[in-house]
């Protein structure tokens, strides 16, 4: 199986009226902003999966650019509160898609996504930051974090700062016993997916979990 891409259908539009907010945050002209999304059919969460290189190219200058990726990470919560409402978590696309500004981590960093009954988006903590391995991704950590918020259903994602989101043998080996816990104790795992550069892996559409 494949490494997966990710589908634009997926990605979250900001209102066309905070266009000039934006603008004005970043220090661009409002008129310039609004063509270069129009002309390349932008929206807010696409963002995130362009390069600062790419960005450039599209007419932004550096202090704009690092201003932007300012914006993107200060509004990621704000964001997340009202995607989860209409988000179809059971889609791999869509909620990589959501998280796939974590391919900028330089360091690997660990989230649990906790899910309802009807698969609506409670919350997410982040569980680690670093290699993810045996010794420091406990399952009973990812379980404290489910029964906390009282979830019926988690997912496990994590970036490989390489880009490249091919699951490690490490990676297989906790998901298969973050699973395991989860199923003594009632809580639905769901998935596992790896943010790599604009791509992401899903473990249980490749057949380990």
């Amino acid at each position: 199986m494949s490494i997966n891409g990710i589908l634009d259908e997926s990605y979250y539009k900001l209102p066309k009226d905070i266009n000039g907010n934006i603008a004005s945050f970043i220090g661009m002209n409002e008129d310039k902003f609004s063509k270069i999304i129009a002309e390349h059919k932008v929206s807010y969460g696409r963002w995130y999966n362009y390069t600062n290189h790419e960005l450039l190219e599209l007419g932004f200058t550096k202090g704009q650019v690092e201003r932007l990726r300012r914006l993107l990470k200060l509004t990621t919560g704000l964001f997340k509160s009202t995607k989860g409402e209409t988000m179809n978590m059971s889609s791999p696309a869509t909620i990589a898609s959501f998280y796939m500004h974590m391919k900028f981590n330089e360091i690997e960093e660990v989230k649990v996504v906790c899910v309802d009954t009807k698969m609506k988006y409670i919350c997410d903590e982040t569980l680690s930051v670093g290699t993810i391995s045996n010794t420091i991704l406990q399952p009973r950590e990812v379980l404290l974090i489910a029964l906390k918020h009282h979830a019926s259903g988690i997912f496990l994602i994590h970036n490989h700062p390489s880009g490249n989101p091919e699951p490690s043998e490490s990676d297989v080996d906790v998901t298969k016993k973050v699973k395991e816990s989860c199923e003594l104790v009632g809580i639905h795992f769901i998935d596992h997916l790896v943010i790599g550069d604009g791509r992401f892996a899903s473990l249980v559409e490749l057949g380990y979990i």
